[in-house]
C-alpha cells in the first residue's frame, strides 16, 4: 500500500512545487524589478496563497505545514488590507502618517495566539 501512495504525494508535492514557482514568480518579479510600493503586498497575498496551496496539494496530514498555513491565512487579510492601501494610488492616510501601515499585521498578530 505505501509504494503506490508514495508516486501519488511525490507527484502532488511536485505540482504543489511547479504551482508555487508559477504563484509567486509574477510578484517576485515586481518586487525585484519595480519601485512600486504595491509589489511587497502583493508579494506577501500570494506568499500566503502559495503556502496553503502547497499545504492543501501535498502537506495535508502535517502538522508543521498545517500550523504554517494557519499563519498565512492570518496574514492574508493583512496583506489585502496593505495593498488596498497603496494601490491603485497611495492613500492620503499613507502619506501622512506612514506607521499606519502596520496597523493590519499588528491586528492580524493578536489572532496568532
Amino acid at each position: 500500500m505505501t509504494v503506490t501512495k508514495r508516486p501519488a504525494r511525490l507527484a502532488r508535492v511536485a505540482a504543489a512545487g511547479i504551482g508555487v514557482a508559477l504563484l509567486l514568480g509574477t510578484p517576485l518579479f515586481l518586487v525585484w524589478r519595480s519601485s512600486s510600493r504595491a509589489a511587497t503586498p502583493l508579494a506577501a497575498f500570494y506568499g500566503c496563497v502559495s503556502v496553503v496551496l502547497v499545504t492543501i496539494t501535498a502537506g495535508q496530514h502535517s502538522d508543521g505545514l498545517t500550523r504554517v498555513a494557519l499563519l498565512a491565512l492570518v496574514l492574508a487579510p493583512a496583506a489585502a488590507t496593505h495593498l488596498s492601501l497603496v494601490f491603485p494610488r497611495e492613500r492620503q492616510l499613507i502619506r501622512d502618517v506612514p506607521a499606519f501601515m502596520g496597523v493590519p499585521y499588528a491586528t492580524s498578530a493578536l489572532l496568532v495566539p
